[in-house]
């Protein structure tokens, strides 16, 4: 699967990165990870597990399926790495408010 975004301008200098709906799909199966509230605690309560996710998607972890996901994920603001090295490598990320927004309203927000 070719994973395609689109970078639109906005206003001078500000860019929006649009996800396709397969992306869109699989932020709204992580962001099912986050329990009610944890925008409030933030920190590990923001932790998503990718390949539990894609595995339940069909996407196998670590093909290019699934990082062409994870990046456009991460480039559109949505996802971010882990800040520790130990769960980075475990595909482990955190979803970010805007992530958290755009889950739930079912659609990218800029």
């Amino acid at each position: 699967m070719e994973v395609r975004t689109a970078a639109i301008l906005v206003a001078q200098d500000v860019w929006r990165i649009d996800v396709d709906d397969r992306a869109l799909h699989y932020l709204a199966a992580l962001r099912d990870q986050v329990p009610p509230g944890a925008e409030q605690t933030g920190g590990d309560a923001l932790n998503v597990y990718t390949g539990v996710v894609a595995r339940e998607l069909g996407i196998e972890p670590g093909s290019d399926e699934h990082d062409g996901l994870l990046n456009e994920l991460v480039s559109g603001g949505y996802l971010a790495p882990h800040p520790r090295t130990i769960f980075r490598s475990q595909r482990v990320y955190r979803i970010t408010l805007k992530g958290i927004d755009a889950a739930d309203r079912g659609e990218p927000r800029s």
